[in-house]
C-alpha cells in the first residue's frame, strides 16, 4: 500500500484528518482545514492559534501563544503559563491585574490580588499602585504608612502625622486630620485644639473651678486646684474646700479633736468642744480624763465594786476586767442573785444548797432535802429523808435505810406495807411480801386479817378454828358423797345374793376406810381453799 493512500487499488487518499502510510498518523491543528496533506501531513493552511510547524503538532512554548505563537502571555498567578490557544491565564492573574489575560492594570482606586482591595488615603486623591498599593506622592492629612491606610498614632495629626495633639479630654478623640478635640478638653485647659491653660485662680473642666483655700492662692493648680503649698488652717484636700473631717482640727488637720459630746461640736481650726464633754472628760478640748474611781457627766458618778478600780470605764462606769467575788453587772453594783457567787457570779452555789455565800460559795442557809451539815455535804441518818432530815423512813425491806431525799425503799417493803415509801398498809384482804396473799374467807368481819401475819382480827367465823380459822369446821358438814357410795355397795349387795357373809362383812368394813380417808382429804382440800 502507498503512502497516503488506501483502498484495494491504493487510489484512495486518506481522509478524517489522517496521513502517511495506510493513513495510520493523526493531522495536526491546521487552520480552516479539516485534514492535512494526506501524504506528508503538512498544513497547506498553516498552523491553527497556538501551534506551529508544518505539521502544526506542537505548542507555542511557555510564555507565548497564538497566531503563529507570536502573543506574550499576561500576568499569570505565580508565573504560571497562559493558555497556548487564546493566552488565557489559567491559575488566575497575578496581584494589579485582571482580565481573562491578565494584562490590564487595577483601575479606579483598587489594587492587589483581582484588583480587590481599594487604595488608602493617597494625597490629592491620586490612585495607588495597582500591584501594591503604594500611594507615589505621599498621604493625606492624618494618615501614614506606605498604603496610607493608618490613622495618625494616638497623639498625633496631620500631614506626615507630624502634629501634636493638644490636651484633649481623652488622646483617643483627638482627630488625626486637623488635631481639633472632638470631645473636649481635659481639666486646665481651653480652645478648640485645647493648649491654652486656664488663668490664675481657675482650673478643672473648662476652667469652670474656683481655687479652695490654699495657703497660697497663687499655687493653686490650673488643672486640678490643687493647693502646691498645702491648705489654710482647719481644710484638708488637695483642692483645700473640704473642712476637717469629724474629729480632727488645725493645720493640715493633723491635731485629733478630744472627747467632746458631738465631734461637730469640735470647731476644726482650733479643736474647741462648743457644747461639752463627752461622759469621762473634761476642759476645754475635753481631752482631761475623770479620776479614777469617778466617771460619767462631769466625773460625778462613783464606779461600783470592779475587780480594779482602774478598770472602771470613765465614761459610762462598767467594769472592763469584771467584778469582784460577790457582784454582777455591768457596773457591779448588783449582789449575786439566791444560787450563785464569785467573781462575776459566774459560778453555782452546790446543788445541795438552798443558797450560799455570795463571795466564796459556802452554804449558809438550808441545805436541800436528803442533805445536811453546815455544807451541805452529809446525808440524812438515823432512818431519817427529806427537807432538814426531819421524815422517817417507812417501812423498808430487811432494815434498810431509805433514799435520802425521797424517802423510797429502793430494796422493797417489809410484809404487810406497799408503795414506794412503804408506809401504807395492805389494801383490806390482803397480807404479807408484797401484799399479795388473800387473808381467809373464814375470818370474821368479811375476811379482816393482820396485813403482815395474815392472822384473824377478830377471829373465826361459826366454827371455824385457828390463827387463820383453816381448821375444826369441815368435819361435821354431811357427806353426800358417802350416802352415794353406800347406796351403791348395798345395790351391789343385793344383786350380788350369792356373796357370803364374811365376805360381805370384809368388804363393807374395807370401804368403810375408803371413806374416812376420802374425808380427810376433802377436809384438808377445803382448809386450803
Amino acid at each position: 500500500m502507498g503512502t497516503g493512500y488506501f483502498g484495494e487499488l491504493c487510489k484512495e487518499p486518506c481522509d478524517n484528518g489522517t496521513y502517511g502510510y495506510e493513513c495510520s498518523e493523526k493531522c495536526g491543528y491546521c487552520r480552516n482545514v479539516t485534514h492535512c496533506n494526506n501524504v506528508n501531513g503538512t498544513c497547506s493552511t498553516g498552523c491553527d492559534p497556538g501551534y506551529i510547524e508544518d505539521l502544526c503538532k506542537s505548542p507555542c512554548e511557555i510564555g507565548t501563544y497564538g497566531d503563529k505563537c507570536l502573543s506574550i502571555c499576561g500576568n499569570c498567578q505565580h508565573g504560571s503559563s497562559c493558555s497556548n490557544v487564546n493566552g488565557t491565564c489559567i491559575e488566575g492573574c497575578e496581584p494589579g491585574f485582571i482580565e481573562a489575560l491578565c494584562k490590564t492594570p487595577c483601575f479606579n482606586g483598587k489594587h492587589g490580588e483581582e484588583c480587590s482591595r481599594t487604595c488608602g488615603r493617597c494625597l490629592n486623591g491620586n490612585d495607588c499602585h495597582h500591584i501594591n498599593g503604594t500611594c507615589i506622592s505621599g498621604c493625606e492629612p492624618g494618615y501614614y504608612g506606605q498604603l496610607c491606610d493608618t490613622p495618625c498614632t494616638e497623639g498625633t495629626y496631620g500631614l506626615d502625622c507630624k502634629g501634636m495633639c493638644g490636651y484633649c479630654q481623652d488622646k483617643t478623640h483627638c482627630y488625626h486630620v486637623n488635631g481639633s478635640c472632638l470631645y473636649g478638653c481635659s481639666q486646665g485647659y481651653v480652645g478648640e485644639m485645647c493648649k491654652t491653660s486656664c488663668t490664675i485662680g481657675q482650673y478643672g473642666h473648662r476652667c469652670n473651678e474656683t481655687c479652695g483655700h490654699c495657703l497660697d492662692k497663687s499655687q493653686c493648680n490650673f488643672i486640678n486646684g490643687s493647693c502646691l503649698t498645702g491648705c489654710q488652717p482647719g481644710y484638708v484636700g488637695h483642692t483645700c474646700k473640704e473642712k476637717c473631717a469629724f474629729g480632727k482640727y488645725g493645720s493640715n488637720c493633723s491635731s485629733v479633736c478630744g472627747h467632746c459630746s458631738d465631734l461637730s461640736d469640735c470647731v476644726h481650726i482650733d479643736g474647741t468642744c462648743q457644747n461639752g464633754c463627752q461622759s469621762g472628760y473634761k476642759g476645754r478640748l475635753c481631752k482631761d480624763e475623770c479620776v479614777r474611781g469617778t466617771y460619767g457627766t462631769n466625773c460625778s458618778h462613783l464606779c461600783g465594786h470592779c475587780s480594779y478600780v482602774y478598770h472602771c470605764s470613765i465614761a459610762d462606769g462598767t467594769c472592763q476586767t469584771g467584778c469582784k467575788a460577790g457582784y454582777k453587772g455591768p457596773h457591779c453594783q448588783e449582789a449575786c442573785s439566791d444560787g450563785f457567787f464569785g467573781q462575776n457570779c459566774s459560778l453555782r452555789c452546790d446543788n445541795r444548797c438552798l443558797g450560799c455565800n455570795s463571795v466564796n460559795g459556802l452554804c449558809y442557809n438550808e441545805c436541800h432535802p436528803g442533805w445536811t451539815g453546815e455544807n451541805c455535804d452529809k446525808q440524812c441518818e438515823n432512818n431519817t429523808y427529806g427537807y432538814k432530815c426531819t421524815e422517817i423512813c417507812g417501812n423498808c425491806l430487811d432494815l434498810k435505810p431509805c433514799n435520802h431525799i425521797n424517802g423510797s425503799c429502793l430494796g422493797g417493803c417489809k410484809p404487810g406495807f406497799q408503795g414506794d415509801k412503804c408506809v401504807k398498809v395492805c389494801d383490806f384482804g390482803f397480807y404479807g411480801a408484797g401484799c399479795l396473799q388473800e387473808c381467809s374467807k373464814y375470818c370474821a368481819k368479811n375476811g379482816d386479817c393482820y396485813s403482815t401475819s395474815g392472822l384473824c382480827k377478830h377471829g373465826c367465823e361459826g366454827t371455824w378454828q385457828g390463827a387463820e380459822c383453816l381448821e375444826g369446821a369441815a368435819q361435821s358438814e354431811p357427806n353426800w358423797m358417802i350416802g352415794f357410795v353406800v347406796v351403791i355397795v348395798m345395790l351391789v349387795v343385793v344383786v350380788v345374793i350369792v356373796v357370803s357373809y364374811a365376805t360381805y362383812k370384809h368388804l363393807c368394813c374395807a370401804q368403810n376406810n375408803d371413806t374416812k380417808s376420802q374425808d380427810k382429804d376433802n377436809e384438808m382440800t377445803n382448809i386450803k381453799r
